[in-house]
């Protein structure tokens, strides 16, 4: 299996603000910050609405939603364990 990008990564790629994900998502951009940044996790129809307005399918979006959380908790326990030192 082809591994997946970040949502960061995605949008780049599209040149999307996350204000457009917003937009497209009908979620504040507030969250979808929080998302983007793997800092929350979306429940299962904001995913829905996330894939359905990126134009990709449901378990593509799954992927890539799993790769951006797993990049987030990656950074926070980078920026924790600096903090410590």
């Amino acid at each position: 299996m082809v591994q997946e990008g970040t949502l960061s990564q995605l949008l780049a790629e599209r040149r999307w603000p996350i204000a457009a994900l917003a937009l497209v998502t009908d979620i504040d951009e507030s969250t979808a910050t929080r998302i983007v940044k793997g800092q929350s996790r979306p429940h299962a129809t904001t995913a829905v609405r996330m894939a359905e307005g990126l134009g990709i399918g449901y378990g593509r979006m799954r992927r890539i939603l799993t790769a951006t959380w797993e990049a987030g908790q990656a950074a926070q326990e980078s920026t924790a364990a600096g903090a410590t030192r």
